[in-house]
């Protein structure tokens, strides 16, 4: 009779794995309760898991095109990538050669937005590019897509919501299939990537730094923000910056503290060779169809 086959042993061997299970249970939750989600998840989860949870989302974001209609522009699409090629030249920017940041545009008009999942995937709307007047603006917004990465604020939010579950997976080999799940959830609600006041402050500062060495006007997230304040207080242009909002809150402290930054590092001021407005608006007038936008304006007359 084999070793395994002896039904004392086996018992021995069963009572061992659940002592150790329960074991890991509780050295978690005494986690849990004593450090923060941001110590866990750069402690138990590898810049390649979140690479690996990207990819899953980028996958099922691809599955799904009545929801995420992907537009295959690929001089548009290029253009984009080099404005993120730019960014990633700054040194602060630790995680590069890890993370993808590769920029797939999502047609979507009536939507102002971008985000990045884990892994450095960044989705950039039709809505947002027609929303901004000048590149260095997109810039900006690409620089703090690509802080959110750099800083894990979704694997955090993931392991805030998930909880347990997602770390025991972690230490008991079941990621692959935790992150698929957390891909389908996110494919079908932008919810998990709405990001915390603290967040969206933390990739504000960062973004800037991002932009210093950059050949954009390192202020320029206050466009935005203004913009954003002005369209917010119109009752007509409410909906179309609703999902905006649900994922970067409060646009109004966020200009006062980028305004803050910019007189704290003494930035040059916003001049054309900065700004790149014509540039920008050349691009789209070539790249994306010709006529109306989201205010019902020709892209070239925007001012």
């Amino acid at each position: 009779m084999s070793l395994w086959q002896n039904t004392k042993y086996k018992n021995n061997y069963h009572v061992f794995y659940n002592t150790k299970l329960r074991f890991l249970i509780f050295l978690f939750l005494g986690l849990f309760a004593f450090v923060s989600c941001e110590r866990i998840a750069n402690s138990v989860f590898s810049d390649k898991d979140d690479l690996e949870m990207g990819a899953s989302i980028d996958k099922e974001i691809r599955s799904k095109p009545s929801q995420f209609q992907i537009l295959n522009n690929l001089a548009l699409q290029k253009y984009i990538q080099s404005i993120v090629n730019q960014l990633t030249k700054s040194p602060a920017i630790r995680k590069k050669q890890i993370y993808t940041y590769k920029v797939t545009i999502i047609d979507d008009d009536k939507t102002i937005n971008a985000f990045c999942t884990p892994g450095g995937y960044i989705y950039v709307y039709t809505g947002l590019l027609k929303f901004l007047d000048n590149e260095a603006s997109l810039a900006a917004v690409l620089a703090h897509e690509i802080a959110h990465a750099e800083k894990r604020h979704v694997r955090q939010r993931m392991l805030s919501a998930m909880g347990l579950q997602l770390v025991l997976s972690a230490i008991l080999g079941g990621q692959s299939s935790v992150f698929q799940e957390m891909g389908l959830q996110i494919a079908g609600s932008l919810a998990l990537l709405s990001n915390s006041r603290a967040d969206e402050l933390e990739a504000d500062e960062w973004g800037f730094l991002y932009l210093q060495s950059s050949p954009y006007y390192q202020g320029a997230m206050s466009y935005f923000f203004q913009k954003i304040a002005k369209q917010e207080k119109s009752s007509k242009f409410n909906k179309t910056i609703e999902s905006l909002l649900s994922t970067h809150p409060i646009p109004e402290e966020r200009l006062r503290a980028n305004t803050e930054r910019i007189k704290k590092h003494k930035v040059k001021p916003p001049s054309p060779s900065n700004l790149l407005e014509t540039r920008y608006k050349k691009e789209l007038r070539k790249q994306l169809k010709r006529g109306s936008t989201i205010y019902g304006e020709p892209i070239e007359d925007r001012g």
